[in-house]
């Protein structure tokens, strides 16, 4: 299984209320990924990086192999310039829980549970997502 495409897209939460940036990776079996990029200002800098910088490296990937294309990624952006690694949490906005996903998760002390089923028991709600995205093109293909 290789990945062929990678879409870096907005998703809305309604009027006045924001935007998150989300990333879909598809592969040469049909399955596709999706998952949030940044829910910061919009995510335009998450969508930018992913876009002009890591589409190169995913595309061809095994998607199978997320510990191998993650190293990669580190070492080709990030550790280049940090040499270090700083663990993130995720603050993002409750909606991914409650909208874009059937069952929602919940972090327990700041941090998510997951099961080891496939899509991480994760049920997508497509009709819901299909609603708030919002087209993102790279400045670069402007």
């Amino acid at each position: 299984m290789k990945i062929t495409r990678v879409e870096p897209f907005h998703v809305s939460w309604g009027s006045g209320r924001g935007r998150s940036a989300w990333v879909r990776i598809w592969t040469d079996t049909g399955l596709v990924g999706l998952g949030e990029a940044s829910p910061m200002v919009h995510g335009n800098a998450s969508l930018e990086i992913i876009a002009s910088a890591f589409t190169p490296t995913l595309l061809g990937a095994d998607p199978m192999e997320a510990r191998v294309i993650q190293d990669r990624l580190f070492h080709e952006h990030i550790a280049s310039l940090t040499h270090s690694h700083h663990p993130a949490e995720y603050n993002g906005p409750r909606e991914i829980q409650d909208v874009v996903f059937k069952t929602p998760v919940r972090p327990t002390r700041g941090k998510f549970v997951l099961s080891d089923a496939p899509g991480l028991g994760l049920e997508l709600d497509e009709d819901e997502l299909k609603k708030r995205v919002v087209p993102w093109e790279s400045s670069a293909a402007r």
